[in-house]
């Protein structure tokens, strides 16, 4: 009995050695997934500063992003340590870099340290590209022509009320050639209205087949483009600049064979450099040798070393490799000239003058009010009274930096027969990329219905 008492005692002493063991155990690994999960939050919040500082850096550029990718990364992406900002904040530490992806959206990357854990963070910065923020002429002229193939150049037009998956006609600017085309005009002159979204693609004719006969004049040439009727038959393939999407404008991407760039420090101009080669293996997003990745390409420069050169018009220098994608095959540079600008008249009068020796049909577009029609002249007859226009009334108002008050004043001082309104445009799921236009009543109207746009105000 006595020895039975001593094991049921020694038995119930182990249970209860083996719970409080057990509880320890409990105890420490709740201890340690508390602090581990504390550890990632403060990692969250400093990746999450350190994000914001470098977009912040990033923004303050504007429409520069490679200024600013130089800035945040360092000259000639050195960085003030490697190829990115890094410090330390709240007892851990942290990495922000920027990634150029095109030549005008960047990539912020930021990484937060604290302890054992860590968290990185990313989001992209686009500057949008070729969108007229006045109505006027566009203009586009050869930079560069280095190719075997022959390439026509297109232009399609996407409008503000285009609807929904709507194609909208292509105009041949340029027939097929692979011979030097710097001196060569567009075949037509074309007229867009404010928020328009321009975009351009080569059809590429491997064998030039469809090359005009070398015997053609210049006016010959002209009248084969205007004449052009697209049929996707004569050519084996094409290569747009931008990916875009009628009703859907604001998701408007750079195509991968297409390296799209706005001119440093000039507003409405900008370059766009086609590779011709259509070889899909150099489609990797994921790799980082710019001699096999167009992606890479973009973002790394042709040497993996970013974009530190630049040419004699200020763009990224290009370069011709042939065999490997380089972007210099067929380089164009696109201008719209509103009427607001000096150089409109001198543009308008050139295009006329060809025409006028071509013999051929001046190509409509307004001639006084920057984009909008005039109002058709009262009949004598009758008089009605002319109902006033109701201007539309602007929502509450940012605050006006000097930027965004000179663009108002310019926009209603210059366009007061046309009764224009200067909006900034927050575009759906991005509303930070901000930009202005200054745009016709009805325009005004969509994108105040449509957006959580605003309108601004001219403060003298």
């Amino acid at each position: 009995m006595g020895k039975a008492l001593l094991l049921i005692v020694l038995g119930s002493g182990l249970v209860l050695t083996k719970q409080l063991y057990n509880t320890t155990l409990s105890e420490e690994r709740t201890s340690k997934d508390q602090r581990a999960y504390q550890e990632e939050v403060i990692a969250r919040e400093i990746a999450a500063s350190a994000f914001n500082v470098g977009m912040g850096e990033i923004r303050s550029f504007g429409e520069d992003v490679q200024a600013g990718t130089r800035e945040l990364n360092g000259a000639s992406n050195a960085g003030r340590a490697g190829s990115y900002t890094t410090g330390r904040f709240q007892g851990g530490t942290y990495t922000v870099k920027a990634e150029l992806t095109s030549a005008h959206s960047v990539r912020v990357i930021a990484t937060g340290a604290f302890g054992d854990a860590e968290y990185t963070m990313h989001d992209e910065y686009r500057v949008f590209v070729m969108v007229a923020r006045e109505g006027g002429v566009v203009d586009v002229s050869f930079l560069e022509s280095q190719a075997g193939y022959c390439s026509s150049v297109y232009y399609q037009a996407y409008t503000m009320d285009m609807p929904e998956g709507h194609e909208p006609a292509s105009v041949m600017l340029f027939a097929p050639d692979n011979r030097e085309r710097s001196t060569s005009r567009p075949a037509r002159m074309i007229w867009v209205e404010p928020g328009t979204q321009l975009n351009f693609y080569i059809a590429v004719d491997q064998n030039c087949s469809t090359r005009p006969s070398g015997n053609m004049n210049e006016c010959q040439a002209r009248a084969f483009a205007r004449g052009n009727t697209l049929s996707m038959g004569d050519f084996d393939y094409t290569h747009t600049a931008l990916l875009v999407e009628s009703g859907d404008l604001d998701q408007a991407v750079e195509n991968i064979w297409g390296l799209v760039e706005q001119k440093p420090g000039v507003r409405n101009v900008w370059r766009i450099g086609w590779e011709d080669i259509h070889d899909t293996s150099w489609d990797r997003p994921n790799s980082d040798d710019p001699a096999e990745s167009l992606q890479a390409l973009k973002s790394e420069g042709y040497d993996g070393l970013g974009w530190p050169d630049v040419d004699s018009w200020g763009y990224r220098a290009l370069r011709d490799y042939g065999g490997r994608p380089d972007f210099s095959d067929q380089v164009i540079e696109v201008s719209v000239i509103s009427p607001n600008d000096a150089s409109y008249a001198a543009t308008v009068a050139a295009y006329h003058a060809q025409q006028a020796a071509c013999g051929e049909i001046e190509d409509d577009f307004p001639e006084e009010d920057s984009g909008s029609t005039p109002d058709p002249a009262p009949d004598p007859d009758s008089n009605p009274e002319p109902e006033p226009e109701t201007e539309p009334e602007p929502e509450e108002e940012p605050d006006i930096n000097d930027e965004y008050n000179d663009y108002a004043c310019d926009c209603t001082r210059n366009n007061r027969r046309s009764s224009k309104y200067p909006v900034l445009h927050r575009p759906p799921g991005n509303e930070a990329n901000e930009k202005l236009h200054c745009l016709p009543n009805s325009s005004t109207r969509t994108h105040l219905r449509n957006h959580n746009d605003v309108v601004l105000t001219c403060q003298l």
